[in-house]
């Protein structure tokens, strides 16, 4: 049987649980943002609960430098 690409000597293991957070966190953002603009309140303030879960995973407290649930 053939193994698996991350089994594999010499490969990188691949992103780590922090930086997928991360990653979603700041998509999150921008799609809070875009709510927001659009006077999505509901939704804009649901995302910003995915926003701060999603920065706690990360680790990084709740918060990105410079963001607020406002912002």
């Amino acid at each position: 049987m053939a193994m698996a690409a991350a089994e594999s000597p010499g490969t990188p293991a691949g992103p780590t649980r922090a930086s997928v957070a991360e990653s979603i966190a700041v998509e999150a953002s921008r799609l809070a943002r875009m709510a927001k603009l659009n006077d999505f309140q509901l939704l804009a303030y649901l995302i910003d609960m995915a926003v701060l879960e999603a920065w706690r995973e990360a680790g990084e407290g709740g918060s990105e430098p410079g963001f607020t649930a406002e912002s």
